[in-house]
């Protein structure tokens, strides 16, 4: 009965899981292990959730902001690259990243140490200050 609706809520939900700084896309990216047509469908309904809000409220749309890592978070996602990067057959031996609690937190220069085969490769990755 209302296909035309769903198929605008489908291909609005494409758009914004493309769309840079959205947190439409992030959801999308989250949900899309669970496959990419079921994160379609579930970011179709917030899209029309939220149109649905913004029509009944008058009020106009206003963007979420960016989801937060708290440390916790940071920390599961360190180990996780680390286990990742061993899977592929490269052994990180130095790992010191700041922490919130570190002095110039915002301004960090972590050195990784990464040895592959037999190449020793050490890198500065520089934390953007924006």
């Amino acid at each position: 009965m209302l296909g035309w609706l769903r198929t605008t809520l489908v291909e609005c939900a494409w758009a914004a899981s493309k769309k840079k700084d959205c947190f439409l896309k992030d959801r999308f990216w989250r949900l899309a292990a669970r496959g990419k047509k079921r994160a379609l469908v579930a970011v179709a309904h917030t899209v029309l959730v939220l149109v649905y809000r913004s029509l009944s409220t008058r009020q106009p749309y206003q963007e979420r902001g960016a989801v937060e890592v708290n440390e916790r978070k940071r920390q599961r996602l360190i180990r996780h690259h680390v286990r990742r990067l061993g899977r592929l057959g490269i052994a990180v031996s130095s790992l010191r990243l700041a922490g919130p609690e570190d002095p110039g937190y915002a301004i960090a220069t972590p050195t990784v140490t990464v040895h592959a085969s037999a190449k020793h490769v050490t890198r500065n990755l520089e934390k953007s200050s924006t």
